[in-house]
């Protein structure tokens, strides 16, 4: 996990783009997520952002049952631990617990957060 802060305005998120699409052309993982936070936290929509980037359908009404899915999405997709996932958190202004997001289990995580 890479954490990325300081003040508005100095490039955080310009160096993220810049980083995902080094990442990109240099085919360090096989899957990106991109996720705008903002300054409220809103766990059901980071979990809803990180489904749509991967075509998942989150039809479950409550954050456990979902973090399920999404962790049993990651898990059955990462070939035993073979295929990367890079999940860019952007504007975090609150701590994001990974374990919302099905991803604190798995191994060789990928994640840059930037506030």
């Amino acid at each position: 996990m890479v954490a990325l802060w300081g003040m508005d305005g100095v490039g955080k998120t310009t160096m993220m783009k810049k980083l995902k699409e080094v990442m990109i052309v240099k085919k360090m993982f096989n899957s990106y997520v991109e996720v705008v936070i903002g300054e409220k936290t809103d766990p059901i929509a980071i979990q809803q952002a990180v489904a749509q980037y991967h075509g998942i359908n989150l039809s479950e009404t409550t954050k456990p049952a979902r973090t399920d899915k999404l962790r049993k999405w990651f898990a059955d997709n990462s070939d035993g631990g073979k295929n990367k996932f890079l999940v860019i958190l952007d504007d975090v202004w609150q701590p994001v617990d990974m374990e919302d997001i099905g991803l604190s289990r798995l191994p060789n995580q990928g994640v840059i957060s930037g506030s």
